[in-house]
């Protein structure tokens, strides 16, 4: 948890009774998630997250509020507190976050509203499942502290389902650890390499896992009756535990183990090029690693090991189509609904084309689709948005059926309803009959966006009048913030485009700003300081509180035909342009200090832009990613079933054998590094994976005598969340910034190592680029 090279935060300035917004400020920001009902919609939680810099945790915290002491609160005119909430359940238990799982697998309410299910992490790391009983007021450990648990579903404290990663994992691992020689047919380099690595371990590299079922508080592991082997899961399985009502049944997705000819040919291949479609012919369904096999949903008998198909037909996510494949039972025990599935034959809607949200009667068999996916036309044009989070019964009625699904750009969620007619036909509600708990008098809603903090706050809308529930954040009101703008501009392809512009503090009109272009996305309607949900390496309002300009632009190309191909880095790059452009038409940066951050995906945009783009970039980093490199490309062989290699073949056009190599050198960035004339900051993690994949620009780079720094953290994450690693990363980008765009160098003494090694990189790149300005730091005698 500390880093090779030791960097820590910028200079924080107190201006009077404020002061500028630094890392340490963002590590303690609290983000609020989503507002929770529990099924009768008398109660609601929310979950707030933060590090704390002192202790070196992660914190979550769960608030759970009444309904009815919001709407007492309103009522008493007399009343000028403001309501508080039900119960407070608040964990720091762990280095890394978030402790409690704020994902939507990682809780669930109980179909009586007595209690919410949720996992977080011991001690030791591991995710446990927990009961936070209402009646009571505790939080009841339903797992030992020694299982990791990964999916669940809970009916009740003696009533629940639980996945656990398949201790043969854990075997392999153990034995390949101490034998002198081990076959390393199909297993990926990394493991053979790093024989300790945890990553060995981690569900989304390895996913089998077995089934654990309590019944009547009875605990045992769920059999297969035919092959008397632990039931194998893979992580679409993880992702769709349905325990019915009375505990004794499971819906969920397994993979086919024997995939039919005919459904190759019947069910249409989706957008999503990191899965290769329906595949005919047998499937190892206790292999270590199926994420993206063939699955289909099927009903387990936890008592007899019996498992029968429910739909006949695999998942869409299977073929490729974005979506939760989701399962939930109607509280009758009936009904089940589904997303993103086909369905058989005889009831599909459509030949090749996968049902958003489906219901199926369990005593009949019956299966009908409630909405099936929109069609693609115009040739790539995708018009498949609808990407499912959830589907339930409403108040557990099987008569009346609610999807909630992200529909925008900025990932905000929305609605659909869906009610069963007297003729047993279903038929989707209008958009004018609002959920319940809109229909209440009291709105709960979370006020924030690009300017403001997150709030939860009730409003009567009776009479418009409001209450704040919680200020998570009460800190931020003697923090100055740079102001954010929504930015739209138009490239040279006439295609548009929109950011998130963060001004400098004491923004001055005219006067010409360094600019840092930060990738992977940007969000209007949500508060975030350092421009993304994901801070390991990005510090927006840091960068504008020393007077940089940061563009937080979007991720991907916005003609969905270009993505995953070798139009992408080129569309991408255009963007970038575009914007840079735009600013300087506007007089608002100086087009001579530019810079960039990659981050995951985006690593491989930046090295595009560094290698191919017009625009003058005097610094860059790039943390933890991709690069679609020959070397990255067969470092990850046999590493979760290719999905790596689908996705660089596409980008840069071929495999890289044969005539293939060609096309690479020609387009895969990391073949034409000798055009960076940019100083490239690289950062990885340990152990092993990390490192491994993000030495091939590096190496690049200081082969050719370029400037070139990298840095390695010791972690385990690839969104950091350990205070002390955000600290350093973070800082990091800030100090990295400033020293080549604005010639600065923070006094802090700890740094002198870091910036005698910037300085030479300075030298080498004054005298390799004498034609460009420079605003670096040059050697100086110490």
């Amino acid at each position: 948890m500390s880093a090779t090279v030791v960097s820590v935060i910028g200079s924080e300035h107190v201006r009077g009774t404020t002061k500028d917004f630094g890392v340490s400020d963002d590590i303690g920001f609290t983000t609020i998630g989503t507002i929770n009902y529990s099924p009768d919609h008398e109660l609601f939680f929310v979950q707030g997250d933060r590090g704390v810099l002192n202790s070196n945790r992660a914190e979550s915290t769960i608030l759970v509020y009444r309904v009815k002491d919001i709407e007492k609160a309103f009522q008493s005119s007399g009343v000028t507190q403001d309501p508080a909430p039900f119960w407070i359940i608040k964990r720091a238990t762990y280095e890394y976050g978030p402790i409690v799982d704020n994902g939507p697998f990682g809780w669930r309410w109980l179909r009586d509203s007595t209690g919410i299910a949720f996992l977080a992490k011991t001690r030791s790391g591991k995710a446990q499942l927990n009961l936070a009983d209402i009646t009571s007021r505790r939080v009841i450990a339903l797992t030992p502290d020694t299982q990791e648990v990964t999916g669940f579903d809970v009916e009740s404290a003696s009533r629940y389902v639980y996945t656990v990663p398949s201790p043969k994992i854990l075997q392999r691992a153990s034995i390949d650890k101490s034998a002198p020689a081990v076959i390393g047919t199909a297993k990926s380099l990394d493991s053979l390499l790093f024989r300790d690595n945890p990553l060995q371990t981690d569900i989304f590299f390895n996913d089998l896992s077995e089934l654990w079922a309590v019944v009547d508080g009875n605990r045992f592991v769920a059999m297969d009756k035919r092959t008397h082997r632990p039931l194998p899961l893979h992580m679409p399985g993880i992702r769709s535990l349905a325990l019915s009502p009375d505990g004794h049944s499971l819906v969920t997705s397994m993979m086919v183990c024997d995939v039919p000819s005919e459904w190759e040919r019947i069910y249409a291949r989706g957008p999503m090029t990191d899965t290769r479609g329906i595949k005919a012919g047998p499937e190892d369904c206790y292999s270590f690693a199926g994420q993206r096999a063939t699955h289909e949903f099927v009903i387990v008998g936890l008592d007899t090991g019996e498992v029968n198909p429910v739909t006949q037909a695999p998942t869409g996510l299977s073929a490729g189509w974005g979506g939760h494949s989701v399962a939930r039972w109607s509280s009758d025990g009936e009904t089940v609904v589904l997303t993103n599935t086909f369905i058989s034959e005889k009831a599909r809607p459509s030949p090749a084309l996968p049902c958003v949200v489906a219901v199926a009667r369990m005593r009949t068999g019956d299966v009908t689709c409630l909405q099936a996916t929109a069609p693609e036309r115009n040739g790539d044009e995708n018009v498949h948005r609808r990407f499912i989070l959830d589907a339930d019964f409403d108040r557990g009625d099987p008569n009346t059926v609610t999807a909630t699904d992200i529909g925008e750009a900025d990932g905000s969620e929305s609605t659909q309803s869906f009610a069963r007619q007297p003729d047993g036909s279903w038929k989707a509600r209008s958009v004018s009959e609002p959920p319940e708990e809109s229909r209440q008098r009291i709105q709960v809603v979370i006020r924030e966006d690009m300017n403001e903090p997150p709030l939860l706050s009730a409003i009567d809308k009776t009479n418009n009048s409001t209450r704040t529930l919680w200020d998570p954040n009460p800190q931020l009101k003697s923090i100055k913030f740079g102001n954010v703008s929504t930015l739209a501009w138009k490239d040279k392809s006439g295609r548009d485009w929109t950011g998130g512009l963060y001004e400098p503090l004491d923004y001055v009109p005219g006067h010409r700003y360094p600019i840092v272009i930060q990738t992977h996305g940007w969000w209007p309607k949500k508060f975030y300081p350092n421009g993304t949900p994901w801070p390991t390496v990005f510090a927006a309002q840091e960068l504008a509180a020393h007077g940089i300009v940061v563009l937080q632009s979007i991720e991907d190309c916005p003609s969905e035909g270009d993505i995953d191909s070798p139009r992408e880095g080129a569309c991408v790059v255009g963007g970038f342009e575009g914007a840079v452009q735009k600013l300087v038409d506007d007089g608002i940066i100086d087009p001579e200090r530019t810079g960039i951050i990659g981050f995951s995906r985006t690593c491989y945009h930046t090295l595009v832009a560094l290698t191919t783009s017009t625009l003058k970039f005097r610094a860059a980093l790039i943390a933890d990613g991709v690069n679609m490199g020959y070397m990255q490309y067969l470092s990850l062989l046999d590493v979760a079933n290719n999905v790596h290699a689908r996705d660089a073949e596409g980008m840069n056009g071929a495999a890289p054998f044969g005539k293939g190599s060609d096309v690479w050198q020609k387009r895969a960035p990391t073949y034409n590094m000798d055009r960076v004339d940019t100083p490239l900051e690289v950062v990885a993690t340990t152990p092993g994976g990390s490192l491994f994949l993000m030495w091939e620009p590096y190496a690049t780079l200081r082969y050719q005598g370029k400037p070139v720094d990298l840095v390695v953290f010791d972690s385990l994450e690839h969104v950091f969340s350990n205070p002390r690693e955000r600290l350093l990363s973070q800082g990091l980008t800030v100090d990295w910034f400033r020293f080549w765009l604005q010639g600065y160098e923070d006094p802090d003494l700890a740094k002198v190592e870091q910036y005698r090694r910037w300085e030479q990189l300075c030298d080498m790149q004054v005298e390799q680029n004498p034609s460009q300005p420079a605003f670096c730091v040059r050697s100086k005698p110490h």
